[in-house]
């Protein structure tokens, strides 16, 4: 495996901000308070940097904005970021995935002006119709005001399209969010199911208790396609098996290496995947600890400064011991992300696509 040369994909994660509180995410509890072993924190304009001057020169095809616990729009020089990105590599598609609820209209729309000269697009995750429907789940977030924001990222000169999660409480409004999606300017609305397990949609906060169902969205099934349930763009789709994804379809590599690509934290640490960084790797003072298969005290633990962009470049990191050491242990399924995963991970269907453009 040869992640340096591999990889022209790269999915960032810039901030651990986010102004919801959608239960099942791991920043808060029950979709209340905040988690008390989250870092908030932005990257570090010194890691960005060295980022964009890691790839300077290099064969760069897509960046993606999203993460685990964050909402890239929080950032406060997210902007300039990419402003500094596109003038780099002026063909490098940017992708991203934003609840619509933090910012202002003058953002969105200066935003839209950033990102208007490439096939970039914003994907707005508003899960209902209304004010209230949309709270049920992404929570925080006003649907008044996420729509006003698309609409001003749409006025800007860029490309959005409308993600829709659908829970119990929110398919009476599919069809209504349709015609909804081609009055703000969307260019298309993904359907798709949540792939948090029901059991974590939890609310339980002083003021509220609930639990957001999922029961009656397989009544709806017709309007989901087979895909991978976190939306890997798959280039050959006819090498997924139809229940299973198999790492051995894809020999010794690992989904993210097939696709090319690696994860970026808001520390500015580099991994393989946005799995291996969520809730089975632990930043422990100066190392990282990954979860390995087994009793959860067992852990594989790597010294900070070797997977971090503020002690080393891009080249230095992919080229270390540790992606070196990934063509062993992916296949052993020694890291437990990998295994829970990957390996023997169900494929769910998540979601159909209808294209509300009007083709002009």
């Amino acid at each position: 495996m040869d992640w340096l040369n591999n990889t022209v994909r790269f999915d960032i994660e810039v901030t651990s901000y986010c102004n919801a509180a959608c239960p099942g995410c791991e920043r808060n509890i029950n979709g209340g308070k905040l988690n008390p072993k989250l870092d908030l924190k932005h990257m570090d304009m010194d890691v960005w940097q060295q980022f964009l001057d890691s790839i300077k020169g290099k064969d760069v095809r897509r960046v993606e904005m999203n993460g685990n616990v964050g909402d890239f729009s929080m950032h406060p020089n997210i902007i300039d970021m990419l402003d500094k990105l596109i003038t780099q590599h002026p063909n490098v598609i940017i992708g991203a995935q934003t609840n619509g609820g933090a910012r202002n209209e003058k953002f969105w729309t200066e935003l839209g002006k950033v990102l208007k000269n490439n096939y970039s697009e914003i994907g707005f995750a508003v899960d209902g119709i209304s004010n209230e429907m949309n709270h049920v789940h992404r929570r925080n977030v006003s649907f008044d005001l996420a729509m006003r924001n698309a609409k001003a990222f749409i006025s800007g000169g860029s490309n959005a399209y409308w993600v829709y999660t659908m829970f119990d409480h929110s398919l009476e409004g599919m069809a209504q969010a349709e015609k909804i999606a081609t009055e703000v300017g969307f260019r298309r609305i993904t359907f798709r199911h949540s792939c948090i397990d029901q059991e974590d949609m939890i609310v339980n906060t002083p003021k509220e208790k609930y639990m957001v169902g999922t029961e009656k969205i397989w009544d709806h099934k017709e309007r989901v396609v087979k895909n991978d349930d976190v939306g890997w763009d798959f280039e050959h789709p006819e090498e997924m098996a139809d229940e299973y994804t198999p790492i051995e379809s894809f020999g010794n590599h690992c989904l993210a290496y097939h696709m090319r690509k690696i994860n970026i934290d808001y520390r500015g640490n580099v991994f393989p995947c946005s799995y291996l960084y969520s809730d089975n790797v632990f930043v422990d003072g100066n190392a990282i600890k990954f979860r390995l298969n087994g009793k959860l005290i067992q852990y594989k633990i790597i010294p900070n400064t070797e997977l971090n962009l503020k002690y080393k470049t891009l080249d230095e990191i992919l080229n270390g011991e540790f992606f070196k050491s990934l063509q062993n242990i992916i296949p052993s399924c020694e890291l437990f992300a990998c295994e829970k995963w990957c390996i023997t991970r169900r494929v769910k269907p998540i979601n159909t696509i209808i294209d509300v453009s009007s083709g002009e």
